[in-house]
């Protein structure tokens, strides 16, 4: 076993003995410190936003990708949700989605069914299921933020390909991505992977801009918009281009109990990915990474 592994799977197991932060301590440590930042970054100038997202997007990727051997009946949601927290604060980061609409928890975990916003638990994670990982987070001078699924050691074919089909999706709406080009040629190229492996959209969510503000014009369906606005891309834009997808029947729910985590309608599982991306000059410059 690779020695970084065994740290981390030694490191999880003693956050599994302990109690873990809950989330009344996450929103009293986090929730009026991300307001002030919020309100801090939307007062720098366009460059150095830019010029910030640029150097700390990778860490993000890198980040990820740390995470998915550790991904089965060894962790559990509330140990990883540490783990990041902590790596968070050591790269000088806050996790965004603390308090935000009244949401609990630092990193957004949902597997199987669960598209996004999941709460972290301290079950383990199974290592037949498919878990998606949501970052978001702040530098002092911008926001961060990438999504990924990974599937445990003993996924299945099916789910192992529903993996590849919503990466090669993210990857064709990445491709088309160039000024003066519409921003619903994202979603077209999008639909067009997703319609030739018999998958549906999770169109209720959406792809944006980031900046000023963490999510912001210009909206990004991610299918086929039916009520194109002829908007283009601009020069200078950071979009952050989300691919949710699933087999079965179209359509999401969000839990009545809490209205924040959302599930697939019919009980399919779900996978999310996302890329943070710089229309450029020249086309486009991929400023997160891809993790897999």
């Amino acid at each position: 076993m690779p020695a970084f592994l065994d740290k981390a799977l030694r490191e999880l197991g003693r956050r599994f003995s302990r109690q873990p932060e809950s989330a009344a301590t996450l929103i009293e440590r986090y929730q009026t410190k991300n307001q002030q930042l919020a309100a801090r970054i939307a007062l720098l100038p366009d460059r150095e936003r830019l010029d910030s997202i640029r150097e700390q997007a990778p860490a993000v990727s890198r980040l990820l990708r740390d995470l998915a051997p550790l991904i089965g009946p060894q962790s559990n949601g509330l140990a990883l949700q540490d783990q990041i927290v902590q790596e968070f604060e050591r790269l000088g980061w806050q996790p965004m989605l603390v308090g935000y609409k009244g949401y609990p928890a630092a990193v957004p975990i949902s597997i199987g069914k669960a598209v996004l916003s999941g709460f972290p638990t301290a079950n383990p994670l199974p290592d037949n299921a498919l878990v998606t990982i949501e970052m978001v987070a702040a530098s002092s001078t911008a926001y961060l933020a990438q999504s990924w699924t990974f599937a445990g050691a003993k996924a299945e074919a099916k789910q192992l390909a529903l993996l590849e089909t919503g990466r090669q999706a993210l990857k064709a709406g990445v491709a088309c991505i160039r000024p003066g080009e519409r921003v619903d040629a994202i979603g077209d190229a999008i639909a067009e992977v997703l319609d030739a492996h018999d998958l549906q959209p999770v169109i209720e969510y959406s792809g944006h801009g980031m900046g000023k503000d963490r999510m912001q014009s210009p909206l990004i369906l991610c299918y086929r918009n039916n009520y194109s606005k002829n908007e283009r891309l601009q020069v200078g834009q950071i979009l952050n281009v989300l691919v949710p997808a699933k087999p079965g029947v179209r359509g999401v729910r969000f839990d009545t109990q809490n209205f924040q985590e959302v599930f697939t309608q019919d009980g399919k599982e779900a996978v999310v990915f996302s890329a943070m991306v710089e229309v450029t000059q020249e086309g486009h410059r991929l400023l997160s990474e891809w993790v897999d």
